[in-house]
């Protein structure tokens, strides 16, 4: 039985969830949800996820929220060899390391920085932006030399992150570092559910 995996085309981590899903093949049943409708607030939603956000995930009953954590899930009951989420206790941690980055971190500041812009129609504080800033900074810190954000292969970080590069270069071009562009096409090249960059 194919998973349901409940989702929003303008959600970066409903596209994160969708691209490891399709990386790992693993079947997947896209259900879109109208996310300013107020689909996500209705009791049936809200049963499988009280926060009302998307992606929610439910494989045979068993719900899950919180895009990274649904990487986590796939990666670990599908494709428990894989190295998109290493066995090895500090390679594990690594990529860990990336994603709570990203999830409590750069995310939140990327949102802090667009959503006044896509919800609103207004422009972004300066506070906004400057703190993105330092977010991406030490993104290219946390790359360093490596070909992706958790050594030489590609892993669940690297998708969580690639799935908002999009959103970044949309509204803040100019603030996208070419080091960090570099990496996204190497990650889009082995993993083309990610969108290209415009």
């Amino acid at each position: 039985m194919p998973l349901d995996l409940y989702y929003h085309p303008i959600s970066p981590p409903s596209k994160a969830v969708l691209a490891t899903a399709k990386y790992l093949n693993i079947s997947i049943n896209v259900k879109e949800v109208d996310l300013f409708g107020g689909e996500t607030r209705t009791s049936e939603y809200l049963k499988l996820n009280p926060s009302h956000t998307v992606p929610t995930l439910v494989d045979n009953g068993f719900a899950m929220f919180e895009s990274r954590a649904i990487l986590q899930y796939l990666a670990n009951k599908y494709a428990p060899d894989n190295t998109i989420y290493p066995k090895n206790p500090e390679a594990r941690a690594q990529v860990d390391k990336i994603l709570f980055f990203d999830a409590s971190s750069y995310y939140a500041s990327l949102s802090k920085a667009f959503i006044p812009i896509l919800i609103f129609k207004k422009e972004a504080s300066k506070e906004a932006l400057d703190e993105l800033a330092e977010k991406i900074s030490i993104l290219e810190s946390l790359l360093g030399e490596q070909k992706f954000f958790a050594g030489e292969n590609i892993t669940l970080a690297d998708i969580s992150l690639g799935a908002s590069v999009p959103v970044m270069k949309m509204f803040f071009k100019d603030m996208w570092p070419k080091k960090l562009e570099s990496w996204y096409i190497r990650l889009s090249e082995s993993v083309p559910q990610l969108p290209e960059l415009k």
